[in-house]
């Protein structure tokens, strides 16, 4: 089959300043649409719960766009769009969109991987020495499953400059010690992910997109391709949005990996399409059941306690049900529960800090009672609600109500980092009125005053940003960042 990434005609997009468009934000729920799956149960509730949740959501953190399925058992429970692929154009979210999936491409790749393992064509215990020429003789011991695990102790190839040549960048990567010894600790590392592109390549005689591409995503067309610029225009591909807090909207991002990064975040695809794979995933037509059981079982390191399996995917624990999966450039998560249940969230960007993985926890308990976190959901609601006012004389109204539906939780953690959304947005007239509330509520946590006191300072009271910063010392004299911050206050003055 021909390469079909030479199919999509790829040109370079300039740079844009776009229009802050808040009036998109305000017709967001008229705009958004789903499909369900008939299955005889409560879909419908299901997806009213989800789309109440996320229409919410995307009024509160300005959310350019959404596509999420539900998945029971490759039964699609909930299917929804919502928002824009395109802020400029105004061009909303479709069942065509396609999403960037940076670094949650590495699970398709370790797949790949383990694709090779399965017909005995590799072994995870081989080592680069095997398959690789030229590389330092410090690195021939690594072994496949180090580069799989974030385990290698490899330097990261990312910390050097890009518009380097394979050739070049090898080589200053060799004069490199190694970080730490194989196999002791998980660290996140990019240059594994090159290495096994380029061992996959060299057993299969075959360009690495094709073997990905025809196996995994076997009728996907253009709606599955591999590219690691963020600028090159392809059809139906959403932009990815990076909000500018000083010029106050949304600017494309700029990121560019190149080639070398195709295997670590270079895939491309659409919501149908993943769900399309999830499915072969599922019944065993990319993995055989011994391979399978292989590719999911955590790796060992020898002084890391870290659950993490192959690929791009972490092991957690939800309510006692054991959840794995993987996410990307904090736009994209896709988790898989042992109840059966499979989520899959793309977005092109978020006003705030990314909340995706509080996104996905909600989501799973409302399509499934037991995965539900009652604590989360309403820490989760009061921040929606805060962020939704208008009006900062209100924030105390909103908290009491919170409180008083969840008289155990405290709010302290929620009402910090929802402080810090609005100092993100350079609304600090409402970052005060959250931190005040805090102390008033938790007078006792050094924390919260030394969050108003930054607040204090940021709006240029330094009479109150030092009044606050010397109480959070008193409750705590070990607060090294309010020592800096009164001295730099006094040195400013």
């Amino acid at each position: 089959m021909e390469n079909r990434k030479q199919d999509i005609p790829q040109t370079e997009q300039k740079i844009m300043n776009l229009k802050h468009l808040f009036f998109l934000f305000i017709v967001f729920l008229s705009l958004s649409c789903h499909e369900v799956v008939d299955t005889g149960s409560d879909d419908n509730t299901v997806t009213g719960r989800i789309d109440g949740y996320i229409k919410d959501l995307m009024v509160a953190d300005e959310i350019p766009g959404l596509a999420i399925a539900v998945i029971q058992d490759s039964i699609v429970l909930h299917k929804g769009y919502y928002g824009y692929s395109n802020l400029e154009n105004a061009v909303k979210v479709s069942d065509s969109a396609v999403f960037r999936l940076y670094s949650a491409t590495k699970f398709m790749t370790a797949v790949a991987a383990f694709r090779l393992v399965q017909q005995k064509k590799i072994n995870i215990r081989d080592t680069l020495s095997q398959y690789l020429d030229g590389i330092p003789e410090h690195w021939k011991q690594i072994q496949i499953k180090h580069l799989l695990t974030h385990s290698s102790g490899l330097p990261e190839y990312k910390d050097f400059n890009q518009s380097l040549s394979n050739t070049e960048l090898l080589e200053k990567l060799s004069i490199q010690p190694l970080r730490f010894p194989m196999g002791e600790r998980f660290e996140y590392n990019q240059t594994g992910f090159w290495l096994l592109q380029q061992i996959i390549e060299k057993v299969t005689k075959e360009a690495f997109e094709k073997v990905v591409l025809d196996i995994q995503f076997p009728n996907a067309g253009n709606e599955a391709f591999y590219a690691s610029n963020s600028l090159a225009v392809y059809p139906n591909r959403n932009a990815k949005y990076i909000y500018d807090y000083q010029l106050k909207r949304y600017e494309h991002s700029t990121f560019e990996a190149g080639n070398r990064s195709l295997a670590g975040n270079g895939l491309n695809t659409t919501l149908d399409q993943l769900i399309a794979w999830n499915k072969l995933f599922d019944t065993g037509k990319l993995l055989d059941t011994e391979t399978k059981a292989m590719f999911l079982t955590p790796f060992a390191y020898t002084k890391d306690e870290k659950r993490f399996l192959h690929g791009s995917i972490d092991e957690y624990s939800v309510n006692g049900h054991k959840m794995y999966g993987f996410s990307g450039g904090a736009v994209i998560d896709f988790k898989k529960f042992d109840t059966g249940l499979t989520i899959i969230i793309l977005s092109n960007g978020f006003k705030y800090r990314p909340r995706i993985a509080n996104m996905m926890s909600l989501i799973a308990g409302m399509a499934d009672s037991r995965l539900r976190e009652p604590n989360r959901i309403a820490q989760e609601q009061l921040r929606i609600d805060l962020l939704k006012s208008n009006n900062s004389k209100d924030f105390r109204k909103i908290y009491e109500v919170a409180r008083k539906r969840n008289p155990q939780l405290s709010f302290e953690g929620v009402l910090n980092y929802t402080g810090y959304d609005f100092i993100l947005a350079d609304d600090l007239e409402k970052a005060i009125e959250v931190f005040q509330i805090n102390i008033e509520k938790h007078p006792n946590s050094f924390n919260a005053y030394d969050s108003l006191g930054e607040a204090y300072m940021l709006n240029g009271n330094s009479t109150l940003a030092i009044e606050n910063y010397k109480k959070s010392l008193e409750l705590n004299p070990a607060n090294d960042n309010a020592i800096q911050m009164i001295k730099r206050i006094n040195n400013n003055k």
